[in-house]
């Protein structure tokens, strides 16, 4: 992506990344880390995005869903799940969906744990 973006092929773009790296997640999110070449790759990847006006955004997802989607072993080989047997990538990733859709009664009552009576289901847009 870096050397993507250094050719100007994302400029202007806005980049969503997903990653089951959590230590990646939150070095780019929180702009610092004691590792010398995670930081300086976090320093090059915020400069590059600058430049070309990228704005990039990764966020974390767990390991047993990037392995579902077949993104995580392509690089070894592994093409026997997800996208390399023809499995359109939302199914896995359903970013278009909020908590409450994907697990509403969990999330409602993990939600009703912590905020007791002053609990209200989010608004829908026409509300």
């Amino acid at each position: 992506m870096l050397l993507e973006m250094k050719d100007g092929k994302h400029d202007g773009y806005a980049i969503w990344a997903g990653t089951d790296n959590a230590v990646w997640s939150l070095i780019w999110n929180k702009g610092m880390s004691t590792v010398k070449h995670l930081f300086l790759l976090a320093l090059e990847l915020t400069v590059e995005c600058q430049k070309h006006e990228v704005f990039l955004y990764f966020f974390h997802l767990s390991g047993d869903r990037m392995i579902a989607t077949g993104t995580d072993g392509g690089s070894r080989g592994d093409l026997d799940a997800g996208i390399s047997l023809g499995y359109d990538l939302r199914q896995f990733i359903p970013l278009n969906k909020d908590a409450f859709e994907l697990a509403g009664p969990v999330v409602e009552a993990w939600f009703r744990g912590w905020t007791r009576t002053n609990f209200s289901p989010p608004l829908e847009p026409i509300g």
